[in-house]
């Protein structure tokens, strides 16, 4: 199918309502029960380890360092080292090879309930749901590989010395330049690592003078860059942005009766949250920053490559202007298969970001090989390649998602977030649940993302489903297979099954 003849209305699902909320009252109190029969065996056993009347396969405190004073949290390592390690065989899973969407896990025993782990030396064949690889590239077919190894020959894997110094080359100007081109504004300035672009730059456009409005279910480098600002920081409610104006009245006339005002009002949100599935709903916090005269920070880590007709994010996607959004922010791992960020917007703002931000300040530059793997991706999006791969993986990669979600919801799933997002949480409530099917799923070559508390919180476990442009829809029916009879085994289906028709079109 050619580009030109897909209608643009077909790349934004007329379902527009997010699927979110708590869980009833009766669900609630068995998920504290659950969590209060653990913690209460924990607080026992490790009264028994502390004793000496059982032995702990684990690191113990020394007698002679009893006195000392505490580094940790006792509740964090009551928690560690009794109920996240007896499901600890879900998680940190080694692979041997690259995440593609099929993958090799290394297998590994524990006989000490997850205190330690062996390797067996085999490995198993899994369909990898797990990881952020919404357009297929992470794998060693994506082409990208002849690109990155002859870039490595000529430029090597790097320059020991930050942006200011001596650390920008000709091929992070030219990075910098193709980002803004493919996001539609005036610059971009790009950093090595996705999480210190928001941790280490925040503070460059706010500081103890300002208001940062922040959704809260914000990612953790969103909120670390907010504290890190010295802000005033007022949280939201999730994707709500009467909630959000409500707020900002609120806060705004609170600190005029203190007979002060705030210098600048910054609003963070995200385009696609990574734990939820949802999208935000950008029209509607852009008309409030309007009329409010606040400034708009836009994550679009999950999104940009993943939404949108030619890739370039929910701005895109909703068919905002992206001048409409102040400081557009993404990451270059998920969708781009490579690692780091970038800031973007007006000229004015990416080169006062370039003189005060702390990333470009004193962090490093990104290696001359990610460089490559990213510019070759945007040619592959933009078709500037030759080629109408970027708007086939873009095509498929929304069909893959809008069939696996209301797949999952005709066998009566319970999952969150948009229609069209390809991040896809099945709740269940209880952890033991999500960690069953992280376990089971493995036992049947299915890989799959189980995220508790304190990831999550203490009512809301799931599993986690990442959608890939390259998965077939032999991949997803085996996936949905297996899923379906772990949910049947566990206990974990609590969506309704009515709520979708008999057939469900690929």
């Amino acid at each position: 199918m050619h580009e030109k003849q897909v209608e643009s209305s077909w790349w934004r699902s007329t379902c527009e309502k997010d699927v979110w909320g708590d869980p009833p009252w009766y669900i609630l109190a068995l998920v504290r029960l659950n969590y209060l029969v653990m913690v209460t065996v924990a607080i026992i056993a490790e009264w028994f380890r502390s004793h000496h009347l059982i032995q702990s396969p684990g690191p113990q405190e020394l007698d002679k360092q009893k006195d000392f004073v505490p580094l940790d949290d006792p509740f964090v390592t009551l928690y560690v080292n009794n109920l996240y390690r007896m499901g600890s065989d879900v998680v940190n899973r080694p692979l041997a090879g690259p995440p593609s969407v099929l993958m090799k896990i290394k297998e590994r025993v524990t006989h000490n309930y997850g205190w330690s782990y062996e390797f067996t030396g085999r490995v198993r064949d899994v369909i990898n749901m797990g990881s952020y690889n919404y357009l297929g590239f992470s794998g060693t077919e994506s082409g990208c590989i002849e690109t990155v190894t002859s870039t490595l020959e000529e430029n090597g894997i790097g320059i020991c010395g930050t942006r200011q110094e001596f650390g920008s080359t000709q091929l992070h100007n030219e990075l910098d330049t193709m980002v803004a081109r493919f996001l539609g504004v005036e610059d971009a300035v790009c950093f090595p690592m996705g999480f210190c672009t928001n941790s280490m730059n925040i503070s460059a456009f706010v500081n103890k003078d300002c208001l940062i409005l922040s959704d809260e279910l914000n990612h953790a480098s969103l909120v670390v860059g907010s504290r890190l600002s010295g802000a005033t920081i007022v949280v939201f409610k999730h994707n709500d942005a009467n909630d959000m104006e409500q707020k900002l009245l609120d806060s705004v006339s609170i600190k005029r009766s203190q007979g002060s005002s705030f210098k600048k009002i910054l609003i963070i949100v995200e385009g696609v949250y990574s734990m939820e599935g949802t999208i935000v709903n950008l029209p509607a916090f852009i008309d409030v920053k309007k009329r409010r005269k606040a400034y708009l920070f836009l994550d679009e880590a999950h999104s940009i490559g993943a939404l949108g007709r030619y890739g370039r994010g929910v701005v895109e996607y909703w068919g905002c202007d992206p001048n409409d959004v102040d400081v557009l922010m993404g990451t270059l791992t998920k969708s781009f298969a490579a690692a780091g960020g970038y800031i973007a917007g007006r000229k004015a703002t990416i080169e006062y970001v370039k003189a005060f931000s702390q990333g470009a300040c004193y962090g490093g530059m990104m290696s001359p090989t990610l460089i490559a793997q990213v510019t070759h991706i945007i040619k592959v999006l933009t078709g500037e390649d030759g080629t109408n791969i970027g708007f086939e993986k873009r095509n498929r990669l929304l069909r893959n998602t809008r069939y696996l979600r209301n797949r999952l919801k005709q066998l009566g799933f319970l999952v969150y977030g948009h229609s069209d997002s390809p991040v896809v949480p099945i709740i269940t409530f209880f952890a033991s649940k999500a960690v069953c099917i992280g376990r089971e799923s493995l036992k049947r070559g299915l890989g799959v993302v189980t995220v508790v508390f304190p990831a999550t919180p203490w009512s809301k476990s799931r599993a986690r489903l990442c959608v890939s442009a390259d998965h077939t829809k032999e991949q997803l029916d085996l996936a949905l297979k297996v899923l379906n009879d772990i949910g049947e085994l566990a206990g974990s289906k609590y969506g309704s099954v009515d709520s979708i028709g008999n057939l469900v079109e690929y």
